[in-house]
C-alpha cells in the first residue's frame, strides 16, 4: 500500500510505504467484510460474529448469528477457532 502526498504544483511527491500486517490463517475464521476490526467463524453450517470484549471469561467472544446464547469465549484467535471446531449441538 501506497500513500501519495502533493505537496506543491510542481512534481514533487512524498511517498512514503506502508506495512501491512497479515491476519494469520486460521481453517475456520475469517476477517469481516462489513465490520472492521470483527471476524467470522464457522462451525458446522453455523455462522459466527467474533469481536473482542473485555469479559474474564476471554478476551475474545463469538455468538451465533443465529442463537445468541449459543456464545464461545477464547483468549486468542487460535483457541477460538479449536473451540469452534468442537462447538456441536
Amino acid at each position: 500500500m501506497c500513500i501519495v502526498f502533493i505537496v506543491r504544483k510542481d512534481v514533487f511527491l512524498i511517498v512514503k510505504s506502508i506495512g501491512v500486517q497479515k491476519m494469520k490463517s486460521y481453517p475456520n475464521i475469517e476477517k469481516s467484510a462489513f465490520r472492521k476490526g470483527e471476524y467470522v467463524g464457522y462451525s458446522e453450517g453455523k455462522v459466527y460474529h467474533i469481536s473482542k470484549t473485555n469479559s474474564s471469561f476471554g478476551s475474545w467472544f463469538a455468538h451465533n448469528r443465529d442463537n445468541y446464547n449459543d456464545q464461545v469465549f477464547a483468549y486468542g484467535l487460535a483457541q477460538m477457532s479449536e473451540r469452534l471446531a468442537k462447538v456441536t449441538q
